[in-house]
Parts: C-alpha cells; structure tokens; sequence
C-alpha cells in the first residue's frame, strides 16, 4: 500500500501536501529528461484564456499557479521575466489589452532600463 492509504487505513486524514496524481508523471527521470532546463514541452493544462472579468481573476491566478509549479523544472518558469510573459500570453481582450501592453513596458524597464 502507498503511504497514502496506509494513512487512511489507520485512520488518519489524506495528506494534501502530495501533487495530483495527473501531475506526476512516470518517473522522475523522465521528467528531467523532459522537463530540465527548458528542455521538452510544457506539461499538464495551461489555464483558460483570462479576458480581465475580475470574478474570474483569482481562478486564472489558481490555475496558473499549478500550472507554474507542474512546469517547475522549466526554463522559462524558472525566470521571473518569461514566467510574466506567459502568463500574460493567457491574458486576451480589451479589458487587459491597455494593462498587458503597461505591463510589458515595464518589464522591459526593469529588465533593460
């Protein structure tokens, strides 16, 4: 039995620090092989596209969020400055359009001033 259902059998709770199943992948090698250093694609379902409705908002901030830490071993979410372009690639409309477009610029500023 894994460590999990040993905890339930004796009648502890289900750990919520363990990653869902569907973000493991096989072994942890292949994972490196696949995933080091911006080798590989990126795994697992990127977020929905966010169209600035703010009810949204902290869904598309969740589900990036797993996204990011699924894709942890990646280059480009291991660098701040990639990892805010991708999210903002997720980011369509005109309700962000003037922001994402603020946003960039100010990047750039920090990046190369």
């Amino acid at each position: 039995m894994t460590s999990i259902e040993q905890n339930i059998a004796q009648g502890g709770e289900i750990p919520l620090s363990y990653p869902p199943v569907a973000a493991v992948n096989a072994t942890d090698e292949a994972q490196s092989s696949t995933n080091e250093g911006g080798q590989g694609s990126l795994k697992g379902s990127p977020p929905k596209e966010f169209d600035g409705t703010r009810s949204k908002s902290e869904t598309f901030g969740d589900d990036f969020s797993i996204y990011q830490r699924i894709n942890g071993k990646n280059q480009v979410m291991k660098e701040s400055y990639s990892r805010a372009l991708m999210a903002m690639s997720f980011m369509k409309g005109p309700k962000v359009q003037n922001w994402i477009r603020a946003q960039m610029r100010a990047l750039d500023d920090k990046v190369d001033p």
